[in-house]
């Protein structure tokens, strides 16, 4: 699934299953890091449901799959070095 933002860039969108897929786990896995605040926040697309930024998992799974809890991924982010430090596209 993608969507086209305001700036006119797409955002890939993923499914719990995908998002599994891409960490080697179980659906169950993403549900209860998700519950635990442990990975980048879902987007709410329908009432019940979710998807999350393709962007925001790989930059995530890149910054080392850092417990999200007590610290935003933006926050993360801002903590690596280096002049290719990636930084995430804008939320609506």
């Amino acid at each position: 699934m993608s969507t086209e933002t305001e700036t006119g860039s797409h955002v890939q969108l993923l499914t719990v299953a995908q998002v599994a897929q891409m960490l080697g786990c179980s659906v169950r896995s993403v549900w209860r890091m998700r519950d635990g605040g442990r990975i980048p926040k879902e987007l709410k697309v329908g009432y019940r449901l979710v998807r999350w930024n393709r962007a925001e998992i790989e930059l995530w799974v890149g910054a080392g799959c850092p417990d999200l809890k007590y610290r935003p991924l933006q926050s993360v982010l801002a903590g690596l070095r280096g002049p290719q430090a990636p930084t995430l596209p804008a939320r609506r």
